[in-house]
């Protein structure tokens, strides 16, 4: 749908404290506080706020967190179980 001649109540699209609209987006992407963790990382120069949920698990494809000799890497969940998913993410926030 185009905006051609569409009028935005401004007021409506932003909450007055701050405090209410984080409070607002984190009831909808952190669903478990207590085995929920959220992790600044970046890629290709983007910054980027990782949602990790520890307690979900896994399905084939999901974008998950594994620990390595190295330290931990995001990768596709394949189905397989011999690496060891150190949780879910299931929100990406790209800032910027």
């Amino acid at each position: 749908m185009p905006f051609n001649n569409s009028y935005i109540d401004a007021e409506r699209m932003f909450y007055a404290d701050s405090r209410d609209y984080f409070r607002s987006l984190a009831s909808r992407i952190v669903k478990e506080p207590a085995t929920t963790h959220i992790v600044k990382t970046s890629r290709r120069g983007k910054t980027l706020f990782l949602v990790i949920d520890r307690n979900i698990k896994p399905k084939e494809g999901s974008l998950v967190v594994i620990e390595t000799m190295s330290g931990y890497k995001v990768t596709r969940y394949g189905g397989d179980t011999t690496r060891l998913v150190w949780g879910t993410i299931t929100w990406m926030l790209r800032q910027g």
